[in-house]
């Protein structure tokens, strides 16, 4: 994503999972770089404020995500 000057913002990936059923609208799941995901989720929630965007953005970082280690 890019901000009005043209600078990189955020590097990150979106993909289409489904229409909502209740309403046929879009839905989606971007995923971030781990070290930047708070700094891109308050952009794109930035954004969609000051564009006065029709969308929900909600973070599901905590129950996606899982830790793995090796024994």
């Amino acid at each position: 994503m890019c901000n009005g000057q043209g600078g990189v913002e955020c590097d990150l990936t979106v993909h289409h999972i489904e229409d909502d059923p209740a309403d046929g609208q879009p839905r989606y799941y971007v995923v971030s770089g781990g070290l930047t995901a708070t700094h891109d989720f308050n952009w794109i929630k930035h954004v969609i404020r000051e564009k006065g965007f029709n969308c929900t953005l909600t973070d599901h970082t905590e129950v996606r995500t899982k830790y793995y280690h090796e024994h």
